[in-house]
């Protein structure tokens, strides 16, 4: 699970950015990926909800245009680390 924790330690740092205002390309590019990867293993493992929340953060980060809802993304984040907490 170590990989499991690092990606969304990344998405983690992304969703502070943004709401920093902070958000670099090269850190959505990050997470988009880290999301994206999360979605298949999520759901690989029978995380149905989780996978969903990954999806969710990949197609925010998947567009370069501001970010919306932030209490969302945060909100989908805290979801995806109680995910690793209670594994």
């Amino acid at each position: 699970m170590p990989e499991i924790s690092r990606r969304i330690t990344v998405l983690d740092q992304a969703v502070s950015a943004i709401e920093t205002g902070a958000l670099t390309s090269p850190l959505r590019m990050e997470a988009h990926e880290a999301a994206h990867k999360l979605a298949g293993t999520l759901g690989t493992f029978g995380h149905p909800q989780g996978s969903q929340d990954a999806r969710a953060l990949e197609e925010e980060f998947a567009s370069s245009t501001e970010m919306h809802n932030t209490a969302e993304l945060r909100s989908r984040v805290i979801a995806l680390q109680q995910i690793v907490r209670s594994q």
